[in-house]
């Protein structure tokens, strides 16, 4: 939609005496592909006739004001200068939309009500049934489009209007009518009438044909911006959008692009519009250097370049070179200067109206992030001119440094500068990229796992330390949506199977069960129900599936006998289920206790051999948080928590504790609440410090690495990771991505892994190691029984070394006991996990599996025995008696048989008994061999 002002009579007159003059264009060569059908309507008090004036009555041949604007519909006016006519080819609507799509759309437009008296052009109109008023509507300056388009439609039934023999009205899709423009006359009394462009959903049409798009058009502004607004509303039709801003003030974009601002005189479209449709290719710049530039009234080639920055993956900048024509009838005379213009496009929005900046022009003056509404911010002073520059590397500059920013304002801290045009008409431009080294990034983990349209996503690990991530993709324009999950294979990002399942899923997420991929989802269609499918003998299968009241996904986690699954169904009550060990089914074990319905974002855990469920009756006002665990046993639950009103809910754990996340609800007018973290180890909660990204965000998870928590969070759609140090939550690193509608977290191998959808729909992974506080016991892997071992731990940063650490030791197969100077006894053999605590608060430990070793190797020897010698790999060791059998001791944990010798009374040997040894858990395990037995 375009707003128009009000346009007087004599501006009308001047502007249409100015035009007169100008030269009309030829018809493109090219053959039709496009059908705009024109018709020309009036209401029934409106007795004006604008279009059939003669500006000029003295003028040879007569030429109504028809005439005029059909020639810059068509492309023939003729030039009058001493009887002698010329034509050319720039500046009409046909001939514009054929060199703005690189000739892809040729257009043939239709006047059914186009008609020749006395040798002059006219136009006959649609009378239509009622009054102007009955159309318009004074308040929003806007025609009734569904009025116009049914009496219309009407007027092609009944014969009052009719088509010139060998119309075809859909060459772009059967029965469909390409496009259709209806031109308001504009009576008096009338000022200010708005064009735009819709659509119908009309069931009847035209000849068969149905009516999807359509432009409305007032007639006064017709006459005063012909070629300019044809040609806006009709980019409306092939998909294009608005660039400027509706009911705001500020221009974003301005005379660069007929898109934002639209007059007699035609522009063209900004580069990277002309690449959206696909009309132009774009080259992408990555690195300092270089490079050419070619205006668009020099052809499409080099029109333009991409700028990314490695500090945003919604949106990126376009450097392109405009030269103005001089000549009032040609293309581009429209726009300010010539020179380099540089501006930012935020694939977060797609139209400029509802006042966030899809596209914006950078200029002079910048004093807000969006063009403040200054006289300082002009958009006429954007084009670069020789030996000019836009930007600073200087990444503490701001918007009001003359930088090329981000939406937020930030510096992106690229530079562009113009160098001055070629010989050859070319510009020559220099970029140059600023040393982000220091900011600490995040790394991209491969390409890209899907480029738009996506929503949602989750990652995790498997055992092995392969990382899975989930997310979905639209369909049917968003209705519903399909889940997938792609594979890090080290190198490449490889599809697990295909979709998980048909078109109709949504809100789906992961969970990794005896390295087993397991996903589940919303299915909405005739009945609403929760699916969980899990990827096994290279296919995905469907393990369950519940009747639900709202189609949702169930909260999966995983535990060393099943699967447990937080489904609410179809009464909204919240239930648990549980798969069998092998994870193929799934059974009903018991509903939550203690809450009713409406459960808002609950989160499910496991802890301490029981399945942790955390959940807030969310429409419930003032109703709790509690936090609770089932007992499988006796079929019961056991609160462990209970908290305020919150949501936003999530829980992990491990041996060390349960920790869960809680947000309250924000206050209406009030600062974002923030969110808690709690831990819980068994009998009491502790609180963790806040941070500082704890409000103001729509996604959070939690991980732990070494028992410490790591958050990641998305303040103003900014995803970032948080780690404890010295007891505060601090930054890592720089801010992941902005732009971002969700994000996961995953931990492996002391690295952070964040998978993330931003506004576009596209899906990345980024990973960084973690910083903070980290642990690392050193010391030998082994030591004997009776004996003793020093271990060391390293803490780093030494602020945090500082503080000291706690040992502790956990009893596996074996046993041991430990100082707090790390010094270990072996007491039984076998292995136990030694932990070091640092002190500071944080919770984070580093630990190590020691195995204490015993080489006894117990047997039971034959009583006709009598040397009393075990020989060991042939090695003869002493056998001490044991309450039953014997014992001998090797000399390491490498033995492989051993063998003790019968004899009789003369001490000859008379045979043997053989035993294989086996050395694991550090101790030997000796098994007869009876086939060697008495073998000599």
């Amino acid at each position: 939609m375009k707003k128009q002002l009000v346009k007087t009579t004599s501006f009308i007159l001047a502007l249409v005496l100015l035009l007169a003059q100008l030269p009309v264009f030829a018809v493109p060569t090219g053959t039709p592909n496009f059908t705009n059908l024109v018709v020309f309507v009036r209401a029934n008090d409106d007795l004006g006739d604008d279009f059939n004036a003669l500006p000029l009555p003295d003028a040879k041949p007569k030429r109504t004001t028809w005439t005029r604007v059909k020639e810059e519909f068509n492309c023939t006016i003729t030039t009058n200068s001493d009887s002698a006519y010329t034509s050319t080819t720039d500046g009409s609507f046909c001939e514009y939309i054929r060199r703005v799509t690189d000739g892809a759309i040729e257009v043939e437009n239709i006047f059914p009500q186009d008609y020749t008296e006395n040798e002059t052009a006219k136009i006959s109109y649609l009378a239509l049934n009622r009054e102007t008023s009955y159309y318009y509507d004074s308040g929003s300056y806007m025609l009734d489009g569904d009025k116009l388009i049914s009496e219309v439609i009407a007027a092609f039934s009944n014969g009052t209007l009719s088509l010139p023999a060998g119309t075809k009205l859909d060459r772009r899709e059967a029965g469909v009518i390409d496009n259709l423009t209806i031109v308001f006359h504009q009576q008096d009394g009338y000022g200010g009438m708005k064009s735009y462009h819709t659509s119908s959903s009309d069931g009847t049409g035209i000849r068969g044909c149905l009516v999807r798009h359509y432009n409305v058009l007032a007639g006064d502004t017709l006459v005063s911006d012909s070629a300019g607004l044809v040609s806006h509303e009709f980019l409306h039709t092939l998909g294009l959008p608005d660039l400027y801003r509706y009911n705001t003030g500020g221009t974003p974009v301005g005379a660069w692009d007929i898109m934002s601002s639209e007059s007699p005189f035609l522009q063209f479209l900004l580069a990277y519009q002309r690449k959206a449709m696909g009309w132009l290719s774009l080259s992408e710049i990555t690195a300092t250097g270089e490079y050419y530039l070619s205006s668009p009234l020099d052809g499409n080639n080099n029109l333009g370049y991409i700028i990314r920055s490695p500090l945003s993956s919604t949106e990126f900048f376009v450097v392109e070179y405009r030269r103005k024509n001089e000549d009032m009838s040609g293309f581009e005379h429209r726009i300010p200067e010539s020179g380099v213009i540089v501006y930012r496009v935020n694939t977060s929005y797609d139209t400029n109206s509802g006042g966030n900046d899809y596209i914006y022009v950078f200029r002079d003056g910048e004093t807000g992030v969006t063009d403040s509404h200054s006289a300082d911010s002009v958009v006429t002073s954007a084009a670069l001119s020789a030996g000019e520059s836009r930007g600073s590397s200087d990444l503490t500059k701001t918007y009001s440094d003359n930088t090329i920013f981000f939406s937020d304002g930030s510096n992106s801290g690229i530079v562009v500068t113009a160098d001055g045009v070629q010989p050859d008409g070319r510009m020559k431009i220099s970029v140059s990229y600023p040393d982000l080294s220091s900011l600490s990034l995040w790394d991209k983990l491969g390409d890209t796992l899907a480029t738009a349209g996506a929503e949602g996503n989750a990652c995790a690990f498997d055992s092995s330390g392969n990382l899975y991530a989930l997310y979905s993709e639209a369909v049917d324009d968003g209705l519903y949506y399909r889940a997938y999950v792609k594979k890090w294979n080290g190198s490449a990002w490889s599809l697990v199977g295909g979709a998980v399942g048909d078109t109709n899923g949504q809100n789906a997420t992961l969970e990794i069960y005896n390295d087993t991929v397991y996903v589940s989802y919303g299915e909405r269609g005739t009945a609403q129900n929760t699916v969980i499918k899990r990827f096994s003998g290279g296919a995905w299968s469907e393990v369950g599936r519940f009747s639900v009241q709202t189609a949702s996904n169930a909260k999966l986690a995983s535990s060393p006998s099943g699967l447990y699954a937080l489904v609410t169904t179809k009464n909204n009550e919240l239930s648990l289920y549980k798969s069998n060990a092998a994870g193929t089914a799934f059974s009903y074990l018991n509903k939550i206790s203690g809450q009713s319905s409406n459960m808002s974002t609950p989160a499910l855990s496991y802890y301490d051999g029981r399945a942790i469920v955390v959940s807030c009756d969310f429409f419930l006002s003032g109703a709790p948080t509690l936090v609770e665990s089932y007992d499988e046993a006796t079929s019961s639950w056991t609160e462990l928590g209970r908290f305020g009103h919150m949501h936003t809910l999530k829980a992990v754990s491990d041996e060390n504790g349960l920790f869960v996340t809680l947000k309250p609800q924000d206050p209406i007018g009030s600062a974002a609440a923030v969110a808690t973290i709690k831990k819980y180890d068994g009998t009491t909660w502790t609180d963790y410090p806040s941070f500082s990204a704890a409000s103001g965000y729509n996604n959070l998870s939690i991980e732990l690495n070494g028992g410490s928590p790591v958050v990641m969070a998305t303040p103003d759609e900014m995803a970032q990771v948080y780690t404890l140090e010295s007891n505060v939550f601090t930054k890592l690193g720089f801010e992941i991505r902005n732009g971002i509608s969700s994000a996961d977290l995953a931990l492996n191998d002391n690295k952070a892994y964040v998978v993330t959808t931003d506004k576009s729909g596209q899906v990345n992974v980024y990973y960084k190691s973690l910083s903070g506080v980290t642990v690392s016991v050193t010391g030998a892997d082994t030591l004997l029984i009776n004996d003793s071992l020093q271990l060391s731990a390293v803490v780093t940063p030494t602020s945090a070394a500082e503080s000291g650490v706690t040992w502790s030791v956990t009893n596996g197969t074996g046993t041991a006991t430990i100082t707090q100077g790390g010094l270990l006894a072996g007491t039984a053999a076998g292995t136990v996990t030694v932990r070091a605590t640092v002190k500071d608060g944080s919770g984070v430990y580093g630990e190590k599996t020691v195995t204490v070793c015993s080489y006894d190797i117990v047997v039971e020897p034959d009583p006709t025995s009598s040397d009393g010698k075990l020989y060991i790999d042939g090695v003869p060791y002493s056998l001490s008696a044991l309450a039953s059998g014997s014992v001998a001791t090797a000399a390491d944990g490498n033995a492989q048989t051993a063998v003790m010798y019968k004899y009789n009374a003369s001490g000859i040997p008379t045979g043997m008994t053989v035993w294989s040894l086996s050395f694991s858990g550090g101790k030997y395990t000796a098994e007869k061999v009876p086939a060697l037995e008495d073998i000599l």
